[in-house]
């Protein structure tokens, strides 16, 4: 079986770094939700799944959970309070009461 290419440690931490740090703290603000969820959920998942793949649940509930979060944020977006919605303001629909 041909074995996978490996992302060296270097390059993984910085990843997660950025997934971690530089992504929740976008989500804090809410500037580009979104954007900044997909690192992260993947950060949490690779955390999960693959970093803590032989531990109890205990030990993978917590990232799995941030996970599951984030997905939820990648689905419904910024908030009402985001600085997306001060940049970029909704549009009343047209027929919308």
């Amino acid at each position: 079986m041909k074995e996978l290419p490996r992302v060296g440690s270097t390059a993984s931490l910085t990843l997660a770094i950025g997934g971690e740090m530089i992504g929740s703290a976008l989500l804090i603000v809410g500037l580009v939700t979104r954007g900044a969820a997909v690192p992260f959920v993947i950060t949490m998942l690779v955390a999960g799944l693959v970093v803590h793949a032989g531990d109890p649940w205990a030990q993978k509930e917590l990232a799995l959970l941030y996970a599951v979060v984030g997905l939820a944020l990648i689905g419904t977006g910024a908030g009402r309070f985001s600085v997306d919605r001060l940049l970029w303001p909704k549009k009343p629909r047209e027929g919308a009461a």
